[in-house]
């Protein structure tokens, strides 16, 4: 008897060893028992409902799952805490722990993550196209051997650290007028915030707008066509003023997922491998979110008789070469201002960026 009541100790000591060390469960316990508790502050300019809000939400109920608690979050929804020219102050200074950083505003202090955000995709709207989009920032930031070192240590300088990107969608042309491709648009004002070289390129009269006046510009004629994220133009009702919509095949990602690095350091080696995974499974989600809203969107137009198209995929290819050297020469040209290192390690990432975006992109002469 005492033999057998032997055995089946070792088989099941053997049974719960053999269980640690199958992962899932096994990391959440590891993290769970040897975490601290602590409760983080998170500061988020989406609204709670919209699709980044219901994106930060299942980051953190993915943490505070696999710690098993140890890790908690207060969320401060809609800009509470400061509008997204503030986030990287906040993250950066420790006012906050976390925030999703819409890093487009920080062309200046965070130049290196600002090489161009867009992907050229299929021109019709598409998945993998968006997913795509994600890949390029992960081999930028993440994996390749050039660009990763120098962008970590932008972050890091910063007292930040990125954790993952998401989708942000592909982008439109829209017009009060009919059109098929962008020659069409020549004549006509054309408004838009930023890159005025791209679309000067391509022989539009560029019009300085800005997004949140964008609906009034084109109803009071200031502005007759635009070029913008998908969504956003549905959600502003800019098809009300501008009923003629043109997929044009660029897809942007970005907005990390964005720690303070002292809060980082302060995590276990389990449970910041959480915060990681956590981080690409919002990834995954991001563009799930983007395709379900991109068909309530078609829809929304559809029942409004919104035309909506797409470009042919020359003009598509066209659009992305000038704006994409816009972005790499405006980058470039201020870090050149800055110093000759931060002009080469600038010249360093939009050319392995641009290779990846299939560009070809040399620094200018002049």
């Amino acid at each position: 008897m005492k033999k057998a009541l032997v055995i089946g100790l070792v088989l099941a000591l053997g049974l719960a060893v053999g269980l640690v060390g199958c992962g899932g469960a096994s990391t959440t316990t590891t993290a769970a028992a040897t975490q601290a508790p602590v409760a983080l502050k998170f500061a988020c300019h989406y609204q709670q409902t919209e699709p980044g809000g219901t994106n930060v939400q299942k980051f953190c109920d993915y943490v505070t799952q696999h710690t098993n608690n140890a890790i908690t979050f207060n969320v401060y929804y809609g800009g509470t805490l400061g509008n997204p020219g503030e986030e990287l102050d906040l993250v950066s200074t420790g006012s906050v722990d976390m925030t999703v950083l819409g890093h487009l505003g920080y062309a200046d202090q965070l130049p290196l993550l600002n090489f161009c955000g867009f992907l050229l995709g299929k021109v019709q709207y598409d998945s993998a196209s968006t997913q795509a989009a994600i890949d390029y920032f992960n081999t930028l930031c993440f994996k390749d051997s050039t660009t990763s070192p120098l962008i970590q240590a932008e972050a890091t300088a910063k007292n930040i650290k990125y954790l993952g990107f998401t989708a942000g969608g592909e982008d439109v042309f829209l017009a009060k007028f009919a059109f098929t491709g962008v020659n069409d648009l020549k004549g006509h004002k054309f408004g838009n915030a930023g890159s005025e070289a791209a679309w000067e390129a391509l022989g539009l009269n560029y019009v300085q707008a800005f997004p949140p006046d964008v609906f009034q510009d084109l109803q009071r004629g200031v502005i007759d066509c635009t070029e913008m994220g998908f969504a956003p133009t549905v959600a502003n009702q800019w098809y009300t003023e501008a009923p003629h919509y043109m997929w044009d095949g660029m897809y942007a990602a970005g907005n990390p997922y964005t720690i303070n690095l002292a809060t980082w350091n302060k995590l276990t080696p389990a449970t910041q491998k959480i915060f990681m995974d956590a981080a690409a499974q919002c990834a995954t989600s991001s563009v799930t979110d983007t395709d379900q809203e991109t068909t309530t969107d078609l829809a929304t137009l559809q029942t409004a008789k919104v035309n909506v198209g797409a470009l042919s995929d020359a003009d598509a290819a066209a659009v992305y070469a000038a704006y994409y050297k816009a972005v790499c020469d405006d980058m470039y040209g201020r870090e050149k201002k800055v110093s000759a290192d931060a002009a080469a390690n600038m010249a360093t990432v939009l050319q392995k960026a641009a290779s990846l975006a299939g560009q070809t992109w040399a620094p200018p002469t002049s």
